[in-house]
């Protein structure tokens, strides 16, 4: 079988099958970088919530120590202090409600 073709045709098979295998071996390559590109991205996303948490609950925890220092004073609040706690309240999705800053109060 193999005395009926030509070295020629022999050896452009051959490169043929060698580009096709390469061609394959980058293509898996490729597909590999790219999901370890998705991953880091998922990666960034997660590190951006969780820094937005943490901001968060520091931000919380200086307000909570203003808010008793505000009520153990001869007058608790005032209505331009209540409107402050209850837009950073909102502002960090603590709230949703006049009703909640009093029950965090």
């Amino acid at each position: 079988m193999l005395n009926r073709l030509s070295a020629n045709a022999l050896l452009k098979s051959v490169i043929v099958a060698l580009a096709a295998v390469a061609v394959v071996l980058l293509g898996v390559a490729a597909w590999n970088s790219w999901q370890r590109v998705a991953t880091a991205a998922r990666i960034l996303e997660v590190s951006k919530a969780s820094g937005a948490a943490f901001t968060a609950m520091h931000t919380l925890r200086i307000d909570r120590n203003q808010t008793v220092r505000a009520l153990n004073a001869p007058d608790p609040i005032d209505a331009p202090v209540f409107t402050r706690v209850f837009s950073t309240c909102q502002s960090l999705a603590v709230c949703s409600s006049p009703a909640a800053v009093v029950a965090l109060g």
